[in-house]
């Protein structure tokens, strides 16, 4: 989360950074009724590798999304 803190220190940058909370069961229902969606990140993750998305499709029923294990991108 250091980079969060970083992010929302700027005040440019800090009404664009979206709600960041710890996951626990309560803040992972709380964040999809709230905004529809919530996405999932590892601690330890990088380049989106174990992001996951998970959305409210109604009538208490959610869709989960597991982007590709790589982004592609050659490292040079």
């Amino acid at each position: 989360m250091k980079k969060h803190k970083c992010l929302i220190g700027s005040k440019q940058l800090a009404p664009h950074v979206p709600e960041t909370r710890w996951m626990t069961r309560s803040n992972v229902w709380a964040l999809i009724e709230k905004s529809g969606q919530v996405i999932l990140k590892p601690l330890g993750g990088s380049r989106g590798v174990g992001v996951i998305q998970v959305s409210s499709i109604g009538n208490d029923d959610k869709d989960r999304q597991r982007p590709r294990k790589s982004t592609g991108l050659s490292q040079k």
